[in-house]
């Protein structure tokens, strides 16, 4: 397979599969973005602790996920559902775009 020469056909394959995985991959949050989302939170009622109930995990999960020092698919997406987006990136971006 080394010597195995790709069409330019599976070489544009194999670029829009990397593009794809690159696009839906969880976009990381700085410490300020961290501390602007907890604040969205609370605004809402929400504590890590709550979160955590609800989600069925542990506070320091969800802590982890805001700050941006771990990254779980589950608690990013229902942390931006909380928020009011439809995913994380689109959270991220948005907060990016009103800086």
């Amino acid at each position: 397979m080394a010597n195995e020469k790709l069409t330019p056909e599976q070489i544009h394959e194999l670029i829009m599969k990397a593009k794809e995985r690159k696009a839906n991959k969880p976009l990381d949050v700085t410490r300020e973005e961290g501390m602007y989302i907890r604040y969205q939170l609370q605004l809402k009622g929400y504590t890590y602790a709550g979160l955590a109930a609800e989600l069925e995990c542990s506070r320091s999960a969800i802590q982890k996920v805001v700050t941006g020092q771990a990254h779980s698919r589950r608690i990013e997406k229902e942390v931006a559902g909380v928020l009011g987006f439809e995913s994380w990136n689109t959270m991220l971006r948005t907060i990016r775009a009103a800086a």
